[in-house]
């Protein structure tokens, strides 16, 4: 995860969206662990960029990226405000 900015755009979104699933790795980082500073800090470095519509490919689930890495934050910031402690 310290390295993940060379990573490309389709594989934050989707660490974003298991990031924020249910009781997934931002409830295990908040909640069992004492690394929720530091798993914040690399979230906000991963999700640092910018989505347009020419990021869009025929790809079942990639027609409309800049929509779904927005939902992906939006769930990931809903994740942190439940499991938050900080």
């Amino acid at each position: 995860m310290e390295r993940a900015e060379s990573l490309d755009k389709p594989s934050r979104i989707l660490i974003t969206e298991w990031m924020a699933r249910g009781e997934g790795g931002v409830c295990f980082f908040c909640t069992c662990t004492g690394l929720e500073a530091r798993m914040r800090s690399v979230m906000a470095r991963l999700t640092d960029f910018e989505c347009t519509e020419a990021d869009n490919t025929d790809r079942m689930g990639w027609t409309d990226v800049p929509d779904r890495f927005r939902k992906a934050l939006e769930q990931y910031r809903n994740a942190c405000e439940t499991w938050g402690r900080l």
